[in-house]
């Protein structure tokens, strides 16, 4: 009987562990791959979820951010970026959920978020000579067909999850 209840408790406990990442999936979904980078329609999505403004944030150089709250304690942030000066970089806007307390295996969860209708799938390793990645800090990229890019970026020190996709603006 008490192996049956640890068994329980086990599954109660992972269930729990593994709410952050699925809320923040579910947010990253509505709020990134829906909203598609409006900053009107985000911000009417956040009214709609009764999520709070994030005070405070600090704005690429020459953009603008706006960022909410979400249930899990993680952040939607949407990000404008104007184009590099030498041209190499084009104008982006970024949303990202950060903030996502998370467990060993959310790469598998990651992998089944729907895009387009499939699975993501599982991510590839970025060209190191563009990604400056500190030590404990792991990235995986999905490039996706319209041009934008998804990135996953975990700190195994700090059990921390960001979810973000860039869109490209202009070429």
């Amino acid at each position: 009987m008490s192996l049956l209840l640890a068994l329980l408790a086990s599954s109660v406990i992972t269930a729990a562990q593994a709410e952050p990442v699925a809320s923040a999936l579910t947010a990253f979904d509505i709020a990134c791959l829906r909203v598609r980078g409006d900053r009107e329609a985000l911000a009417a999505l956040a009214k709609a979820k009764g999520w709070d403004s994030v005070e405070g944030g600090s704005p690429p150089a020459g953009g603008w951010q706006v960022g909410y709250w979400i249930e899990s304690g993680a952040v939607v942030r949407l990000s404008g970026y104007p184009a590099s000066e030498d041209g190499l970089t084009p104008a982006q806007v970024i949303c990202a959920v950060d903030g996502i307390e998370t467990r060993p295996g959310w790469e598998q969860t990651v992998s089944a978020l729907p895009v387009n209708g499939a699975a993501l799938g599982e991510g590839a390793r970025p060209d190191m000579s563009t990604y400056r990645i500190p030590p404990g800090m792991e990235v995986k990229v999905w490039d996706l067909a319209d041009g934008s890019r998804i990135h996953a970026s975990s700190f195994s020190a700090r059990s921390y999850l960001e979810l973000s996709i860039n869109y490209p603006t202009g070429r």
